[in-house]
């Protein structure tokens, strides 16, 4: 399922993201981790094999002051039934897709911050 080969770091509270996917727009959607090339997130979507179909999302945004502003491109690796939400939803990898330089140095920096020695939060 999940094959990220760099640090994540679990955000305490999460934050929030929003992105647009097949042409409508989702917003508040609680990003759970995050590293320098994508981020895993809840969604409080249903199951779709659509996901997978048309993994695109365009207009990727952090809605968080400690992350990096503006917009990405990015697409959906993976996803998984998320366990006891109510009404369903999904756990969903995120991978970035050729963010600019300033979107992936703002997450190396962040991450590299709130890592700690001895950690490897991919596992």
């Amino acid at each position: 399922m999940d094959k990220r080969q760099t640090y994540r770091v679990p955000l305490i509270p999460p934050c929030k993201a929003r992105f647009e996917w097949c042409g409508r727009s989702y917003s508040g959607i609680t990003v759970a981790d995050v590293g320098v090339n994508g981020c895993c997130i809840h969604a409080p979507l249903r199951w779709s094999d659509d996901f997978i179909e048309f993994p695109l999302l365009e207009r990727w945004e952090f809605i968080s002051p400690s992350l990096p502003k503006g917009s990405t491109r990015a697409q959906v690796v993976w996803i998984a039934p998320q366990d006891g939400m109510p009404g369903g939803g999904m756990d969903m990898g995120i991978q970035f897709l050729h963010p600019p330089a300033g979107f992936t140095n703002l997450l190396f920096r962040f991450v590299t911050l709130r890592s700690s020695p001895g950690v490897r939060p991919w596992h």
